[in-house]
């Protein structure tokens, strides 16, 4: 009988699901989407049950037909800093507050204000900069606006032998709730129904299958980049908050835009900019700029965020990252893979299997239930590309002019906020 290894990515705009063989070819995909509810400037949640219906649909979709025997693991991959508050018997208490969501920044700011850098060097390595994603910022934001609530959010994971760390940055906010949860890493086993191995933790963005292999990916365009450091290096590079991935390859119109370009920042910036003030911008508009102008402005803007990030990842390796995978709804684009070959300055290939979420949690559950040896042993034998985008062209000064457009803007970001017409 053929194993089958099962896939959950609960990704930001839809959940999705995939049945792989063991070789990681596709058996059965589905996918569920579902709404950003967005009730106040800066704020953006989603219903957690919209995550469990989409999951229950797909894995009823991918299995029809299947013998339940076959499947070997089921891997879990969710989105990166999103969070739900829940009781007891893990029934949700509010919305989701996703990872896209600026309420906390306020907070986040008091928070990281009380570690020093000698704190963050020994917590992080590095001079990490606490966000309103940061978990301890949602917690105290909750706790201070809806103690009813706080008091109701009893639940905390409970050991079974995995591999865990505390969360020392959680105990800024002095909660009793945060203090005693854990961080369990993404390879470790925590259920096992009957020899099922599930695996859960942080968002896997793409499968970064060897050192110096970085993965744009991600309707935020995120970048994932594995290195030979040590862990918690600062490298957190998540850029371009952003919801344009084109799903169904180039069947808008987008031509060069010749003069200028769009600053992605539609809900603040994390990495490298970590502002939650800072906001969407197109420059360089003349009266000849058209729709498709535009178009191409949003997909190179995004790119030139993604740029922003791999210059830091590369400071960070030591040596520029060789060779880039492009993956996610956007890796159906080739004129998109075609501008961030171009932004980046270096090849894109582009895998077969483009929604890398999700077979890289289908991965972690086959490494887990010891189809493979490790993680890197299955991407090694699973993951391939089925074409490669060089740069063809020059983007330096309009780069450029991006980079510095930050620092330009700065001010009339600041005098922006809380200018909103109500």
């Amino acid at each position: 009988m053929r194993d089958l290894v099962l896939g959950v990515d609960v990704g930001t705009t839809a959940v999705k699901v995939a049945l792989f063989g063991a070789d990681g070819k596709l058996v059965a995909t589905h996918r569920t989407a579902y709404p950003i509810h967005r009730p106040r400037p800066g704020w953006a949640e989603q219903d957690p049950l919209d995550w469990w219906n989409g999951c229950l649909a797909g894995i009823r979709h991918v299995l029809s037909g299947q013998s339940m025997v076959a499947v070997r693991s089921v891997g879990v991959v969710s989105q990166v800093n999103t969070h739900v508050f829940v009781d007891a018997e893990l029934t949700p208490l509010a919305p989701a507050i996703i990872w896209q969501d600026q309420r906390c920044a306020d907070v986040a700011r008091e928070l990281d204000a009380r570690f020093t850098a000698a704190d963050k060097a020994r917590i992080w390595g590095g001079p990490v900069v606490l966000d309103a994603s940061f978990a301890g910022a949602r917690a105290e934001w909750f706790a201070r606006t809806s103690p009813p609530l706080w008091d109701s959010n009893r639940w905390e994971p409970r050991s079974r032998g995995e591999r865990e760390e505390p969360i020392p940055a959680c105990r800024s906010c002095q909660r009793p709730v945060c203090r005693r949860h854990r961080i369990v890493w993404a390879s470790a086993r925590v259920v096992e129904p009957e020899g099922t191995n599930q695996v859960t933790g942080d968002t896997v963005i793409g499968v970064a299958d060897r050192p110096g292999r970085a993965v744009p990916s991600g309707a935020g365009a995120k970048s994932c980049v594995q290195t030979q450091r040590p862990p918690w290096q600062p490298v957190r590079a998540a850029a371009a908050n952003l919801e344009v991935c084109p799903e169904h390859g180039d069947r808008q119109q987008a031509r060069s835009f010749r003069y200028g370009f769009m600053t992605p920042h539609l809900m603040g910036e994390r990495a490298p900019l970590w502002d939650s003030d800072v906001r969407a911008s197109f420059l360089g508009l003349t009266s000849a700029t058209t729709t498709a102008d535009l178009s191409y402005a949003v997909l190179e803007g995004v790119a030139m965020s993604g740029r922003q990030v791999l210059d830091v990842v590369d400071v960070a390796c030591g040596a520029p990252v060789p060779s880039l995978t492009f993956t996610g709804g956007g890796a159906r684009s080739d004129l998109w893979a075609r501008i961030h070959a171009d932004v980046l300055r270096r090849p894109i290939e582009r895998p077969r299997v483009h929604d890398s979420a999700v077979l890289g949690a289908a991965l972690l559950g086959a490494a887990s239930a010891g189809l493979y040896p490790s993680v890197e042993a299955a991407a090694e034998a699973t993951v391939t590309a089925d074409e490669v985008f060089e740069p063809t062209g020059d983007v330096e000064r309009r780069y450029e002019a991006y980079r510095v457009s930050y620092a330009a803007l700065r001010e009339v970001h600041a005098l922006l906020k809380g200018a909103e017409r109500p």
